[in-house]
């Protein structure tokens, strides 16, 4: 199974240049930094040249990322 992008309607403005972006659910399990993530929401501006990502949720309790995951598999 591939990677899967979830993109909510809402569009948040980017701090640096307030462009509007799409906000997303951050899906990556695949390294320490993205485990810590799962599950937060966030925003990526590309127009600045390394794509600045802004959060917009506090990170999820552990046992709130192990239950987002079992119910991710059952899917």
């Amino acid at each position: 199974m591939g990677l899967r992008k979830i993109t909510l309607k809402d569009k948040k403005a980017c701090k640096i240049c307030q462009v509007p972006c799409e906000v997303m659910v951050c899906m990556n399990r695949g390294n320490k930094s993205g485990a810590e993530n799962y599950g937060r929401l966030y925003s990526r501006c590309y127009t600045h040249e390394k794509g600045v990502a802004t959060w917009h949720s506090e990170p999820l309790h552990p046992n709130d990322i192990k239950k987002l995951r079992d119910n991710w598999v059952d899917a």
